[in-house]
């Protein structure tokens, strides 16, 4: 059984743009790309987000109409459950 040999492995992959056979490690960090093609094509920087800033709301007192509408609101599905029941 012959050992392993020694040297690197060169692993060769095909250029995207111009077909030409060349060799890299990580051929998916420049999108199949040779040296050449990656140069000629133009690299743009992303800004970073703007953050949006929060805004804080005031918590406002009720006043009378909203007490009395949420009343309301609770004597009808107190009157609904009660009569639901009645007739069960």
């Amino acid at each position: 059984m012959a050992p392993n040999p020694t040297y690197y492995k060169a692993l060769w992959h095909n250029c995207k743009m111009c077909k030409i056979h060349y060799m890299s490690d990580d051929p998916h960090l420049r999108a199949y790309l040779c040296d050449d093609c990656w140069n000629k094509v133009p690299h743009v920087i992303v800004a970073k987000p703007k953050v949006k800033k929060q805004m804080n709301k005031k918590e406002e007192e009720w006043t009378t109409y909203d007490y009395l509408l949420y009343i309301w609101a609770c004597l009808i599905v107190i009157s609904f459950t009660v009569g639901y029941m009645l007739l069960t």
